[in-house]
């Protein structure tokens, strides 16, 4: 009886340690997975402040470039004659956007599309937006529309900084700097452009 105590004993004893070992492995594995997630996560973050930086700063350009071409466009309507443009005014000017592209492969993939497909959708829009002109705008019409497209561009811009705000819940305290009287601005020049795409296509 004492024998088969004692190996009853020892093979609770193995037993126990074996388990005990299956579970310092898993918890191991565990901690290793939350780890890597948790890291993800952060790098996720990191590229989401660039590109929401990046995005901004587009739409401020956009918003600005638009201000510009108003201020000009006034001053060139008062002064031409019959609409007499040999001054080479070029009209509303589109900001270029560069953006590393390994900042986009951490991010929620849906967002990383819209980021990637900015500069595509907008080369379409200008290309849908000349045929359009040439068939239904007068020049004053098109110069003032296009305005709008680049305002669009913008606010397109906007709208997925702050969904990848939403996304990964970065705030800022940072000073407004007309950030809200930009975004009424670009929305405004949105729904024109929207409008006119809606009423010729």
């Amino acid at each position: 009886m004492e024998v088969l105590a004692w190996a009853d004993i020892v093979k609770i004893a193995a037993g126990s340690g074996a388990v005990a070992a299956v579970f310092s492995v898993g918890l191991g594995w565990l901690k290793d997975i939350f780890q890597r997630k948790e890291d993800r996560d952060r790098g996720a973050q990191f590229d989401a402040i660039y590109l929401i930086s990046r995005l901004e700063v587009l739409a401020a350009e956009c918003a600005s470039n638009y201000r510009e071409f108003e201020k000009t466009w006034g001053q060139i309507q008062d002064s031409a004659d019959d609409g007499d443009f040999s001054g080479g005014f070029e009209g509303c000017i589109k900001p270029e956007i560069t953006i590393d592209s390994g900042s986009l492969s951490k991010i929620d993939l849906s967002i990383a599309c819209r980021i990637a497909w900015l500069e595509n959708d907008m080369s379409l829009a200008r290309d849908a937006f000349y045929e359009i002109r040439a068939i239904h705008l007068n020049p004053d019409e098109a110069f003032e529309s296009y305005a709008d497209l680049v305002g669009y561009y913008g606010y397109i811009a906007l709208l997925i900084a702050r969904k990848l705000r939403d996304k990964y819940s970065l705030t800022s305290s940072r000073p407004n700097w007309r950030a809200d009287e930009n975004a009424v601005l670009l929305k405004a020049c949105s729904k024109r452009t929207k409008k006119l795409f809606k009423i010729h296509s």
